[in-house]
């Protein structure tokens, strides 16, 4: 009989895409400006068309608008190249947190005091209008609430003619975690007993799960923001995607979260927390 050996191979884990090249240094150009159309990508964003224009443009580089870059030698976009253009980004999130854009904003020297605008976008939710007149930069800013696990950043010129544009460059998205949102204090929605409890949870709600003593075992595989309360002895909460806390008494207690913001109040003992790497530690 001849043995049959199958090999089986494991897709690595996907790389996080975070939000990057906010200062538009990639690629580095040769010349003053290029011009890149529809659909060209520039570095991590792509460049789209504006107001029905067949191509649309934006100019990249050390001086595309004729205004220099808000550093010196850097490279910044000038979002109307021959038509007024657009760049988006698409990144990792996590649904809950609260992000806040900032960028720098100018525009070309051709528009001398008639001012430059853009629209900054979330996905596509409401555009968020700017505005800036006269030489140099400003800084600008708005916030916006995740809601799934990958984001669009847009900017699009809303000057609708000609190759003079706003100019932006520095972008910068900085995101809070939302705290977790239950407490020991909260109703109960499963009863645990004195004695050892094992409870797997596939329902996605929001869990407040009251272990009494003994040790306690709970293995969330659903999304829903999950709470154990544990009392004394060995607990340990396994927890989905979701904000998830476990609330300990004497005795060691073990948090694995999975991705949100996992909080762990062990008390006395030996306390162990196994975050995922997106997770923000709080009383861990």
């Amino acid at each position: 009989m001849t043995a049959l050996v199958a090999t089986v191979h494991l897709a690595a884990p996907a790389a996080a895409n975070t939000f990057s090249d906010g200062d538009f240094e990639a690629p580095v150009e040769t010349k003053a400006y290029e011009t890149y159309y529809n659909l060209q990508k520039l570095g991590p964003w792509t460049v789209t068309a504006v107001g029905g224009a067949a191509l649309g443009g934006i100019d990249h580089g050390t001086g595309p608008g004729g205004t220099p870059c808000r550093t010196a030698g850097a490279q910044c976009v000038d979002l109307n190249g021959r038509a007024p253009g657009a760049i988006e980004q698409v990144f990792d999130t996590v649904a809950g947190d609260t992000c806040s854009v900032e960028f720098w904003m100018s525009q070309h020297g051709q528009l001398q005091t008639r001012g430059a605008s853009l629209n900054a976008q979330i996905d596509n939710n409401a555009p968020v209008p700017f505005s800036h007149s006269g030489p140099g930069w400003s800084t600008q800013s708005f916030t916006f609430t995740v809601t799934a696990a990958a984001t669009k950043l847009t900017f699009a010129s809303t000057v609708l003619t000609g190759g003079a544009g706003p100019q932006i460059d520095d972008v910068s998205v900085t995101c809070t975690p939302s705290a977790p949102a239950a407490t020991c204090t909260s109703p109960a929605t499963m009863d645990g007993t004195p004695d050892n409890d094992v409870i797997l949870l596939y329902n996605g709600a929001d869990n407040v799960i009251l272990g009494h003593d003994g040790n306690d075992v709970v293995v969330s595989m659903g999304t829903g923001n999950d709470v154990l309360c544990g009392g004394s002895g060995d607990d340990v909460l396994v927890g989905g995607d979701g904000s998830d806390s476990l609330f300990g008494e004497p005795d060691g207690d073990v948090l694995v979260g999975g991705s949100g913001v996992d909080n762990l109040d062990g008390g006395p003992g030996i306390n162990v927390c196994d975050l995922d790497p997106s997770d923000t530690r709080v009383n861990c």
